[in-house]
């Protein structure tokens, strides 16, 4: 499965961000990540296949740039994805990996 997400961050200062270019911020690279493992994992059980869903973050959720204060907190949320497992504790399905 591969998610390409449509360009279009928002840039800006914390103290000038409002509410709604946050919020769009938060949905096009925190919600999609999530979503996109979601959709992934259910796809793959669905199948009773084992699978992989690779989300790439960004190394601006450690070390954002200038006026990227809404990218980088909504990168810094789907980092831990790949450590997590969507369906674990359930050994009769087969292994999914984010």
């Amino acid at each position: 499965m591969q998610r390409r997400r449509p360009v279009g961050s928002r840039p800006g200062r914390v103290v000038d961000m409002d509410l709604a270019t946050r919020d769009f911020n938060i949905r096009l690279n925190l919600y999609g990540a999530f979503l996109g493992t979601k959709l992934g994992a259910e796809h793959f059980l669905a199948e009773g296949q084992a699978g992989a869903i690779v989300n790439i973050a960004s190394l601006n959720s450690l070390v954002p740039t200038r006026f990227g204060a809404g990218y980088a907190a909504a990168k810094a949320g789907p980092a831990p994805l790949p450590r997590l497992r969507p369906c674990a504790g359930d050994s009769s399905r087969p292994p999914v990996h984010a």
